[in-house]
C-alpha cells in the first residue's frame, strides 16, 4: 500500500483526524483507495454516512482490522497523543516493543523519558505514571524536538513537573482507587506535588490524585506530625 495512503488511513483509526477532514480525503482520493483497499471495503468507504457516529466506529475497526496484519511496529496505531494502560490489553508490550528509551533528564524527573521506535524512528515523549492512574502518556514528538533533547537536554514544559503529568492523568485517563488510605504511592505522589509547588493548595492535590480533601489533609497531617 502507498505510504502516503496508509498513514492517512491510520490517522483517521486512531482519530487524529476528523471526521469531516477524512470524509473529504476519502472523495479526493477515490482510485488510489480503491486499488489500496480493494473495491468492497472502497465502496462503503464512499456509501458511509459520515454523520452516523456507529458507522464510523465500525469503518475504524473494518480498517484496523485490514491494515494491522501489515504492522511492523505499534506506532502507526497510536495517537499523536495517547494513553498506553501498563499491563490489561498488551498494548504497552506491543508498543514497547520497539520503542527503547533514547534520552532521560536529571534522576529527579524519574517519571519522564524521550523513546524512539527501532523500527520506524518515530520518537515519543514518555511520561510513565505508575502510581496513580497506571499508564504511560506518550506524544509524538518532531525530530528537531527530540534531536534538541538528545543533544542539548532541550526538553518541552510539558510534563517537567509530576503536577503537569498528573494533570494530563485527570484528561486522558482515571486515577487508580486505593484500598490502602495511606499507600506509599499516595504518600511519595504528595512529596512530589509539594515539592513541585510548596504552596498548591489541598484542593487542588485532591483533584490531581483523585481522593477527598479530607484524604490528602489526613496524609499530610502524617507526614508533618
Amino acid at each position: 500500500m502507498d505510504k502516503e495512503i496508509n498513514s492517512a488511513l491510520w490517522r483517521f483509526i486512531r482519530r487524529d483526524t476528523s471526521v469531516s477532514a477524512f470524509e473529504a480525503w476519502v472523495y479526493a482520493h477515490e482510485a488510489a483507495l480503491s486499488t489500496a483497499l480493494g473495491a468492497e471495503l472502497h465502496f462503503k468507504l464512499l456509501e458511509m454516512n459520515y454523520a452516523d457516529r456507529n458507522q464510523v466506529e465500525d469503518m475504524r475497526e473494518q480498517l484496523e482490522a485490514q491494515l494491522r496484519p501489515a504492522l511492523t511496529c505499534e506506532c502507526p496505531a497510536v495517537a499523536d497523543e495517547d494513553v498506553i494502560p501498563m499491563g490489561g490489553n498488551g498494548r504497552d508490550g506491543r508498543f514497547f516493543a520497539s520503542v527503547n528509551e533514547s534520552a532521560k533528564p536529571a534522576e529527579d524527573l524519574w517519571w519522564l523519558w524521550l523513546g524512539r521506535c527501532q523500527t520506524c524512528r518515530t520518537d515519543w515523549l514518555i511520561a510513565q505514571e505508575e502510581r496513580i492512574h497506571d499508564d504511560f502518556f506518550v506524544v509524538r514528538v518532531t525530530p528537531e524536538t527530540a534531536d534538541a533533547i538528545r543533544n542539548v537536554a532541550h526538553w518541552p514544559q510539558r510534563w517537567l513537573t509530576y503536577e503537569g503529568v498528573l494533570r494530563t492523568g485527570r484528561t486522558l485517563s482515571r486515577p487508580c482507587r486505593f484500598l490502602d488510605y495511606m499507600a506509599p504511592s499516595l504518600l511519595w505522589t504528595v512529596e512530589d506535588i509539594r515539592r513541585g509547588r510548596p504552596d498548591i493548595t489541598v484542593a487542588e492535590m485532591a483533584d490531581l490524585m483523585g481522593v477527598e480533601e479530607s484524604h490528602v489533609k489526613y496524609i499530610l497531617k502524617y507526614q508533618y506530625s
